[in-house]
Order: structure tokens, then sequence, then C-alpha cells
């Protein structure tokens, strides 16, 4: 299992970012969809002291080329600070 964690920089983006994760779930999905790649948890929180809001994906990915182009494709999302690869 491999999990993707998204960092902004203070709380008002915190708020957009998961705003915009969840106005962009139907393109996340479509883009995991389009891979054939089943999702088996997700989560988003909000860390008021870091200023950060999290959005963990854990799914079954066949091979790291497919998930180098997933977090390419999730990181083009507007507000999105980082997104990799969590161990």
């Amino acid at each position: 299992m491999r999990a993707v964690r998204v960092l902004v920089d203070d709380i008002q983006s915190c708020y957009a970012a998961l705003g915009v994760i969840h106005t962009a779930w139907n393109y996340i999905a479509t883009v995991f969809a389009d891979e054939k790649i089943g999702i088996t948890a997700t989560s988003t929180r909000t860390d008021d002291e870091d200023l950060m809001v999290y959005m963990q994906v854990t799914a079954d990915i066949p091979g790291i080329e497919i998930l180098s182009k997933l977090l390419s494709k999730i990181s083009q999302l507007q507000n999105v600070q980082e997104a990799r690869r969590l161990r």
C-alpha cells in the first residue's frame, strides 16, 4: 500500500485546499480509475497548529512508474504544495 500527503502554507490555504480536494475528488478518482487502480481508503484532516491540511489516499499501485504519473497529475492541482509517497 502507498499513500499521498498534500501540504499547504497556512490555514487559509488549508481550507482552500480542502475545498480543492473535495471539488477535485472526481478528477483524482478519475486519475486512479484511468490507471485501473482501486482506492482502498481516503482520509482528510486539518492541523491548525501546523496550518496544514492532509489528504491521504491508500491504494494498491502496481509500480513506481504509475505512482510517479499519479503524483505528477495530482501535483498539478491548484493549491497543492506537495504530493508524495508516504512510507
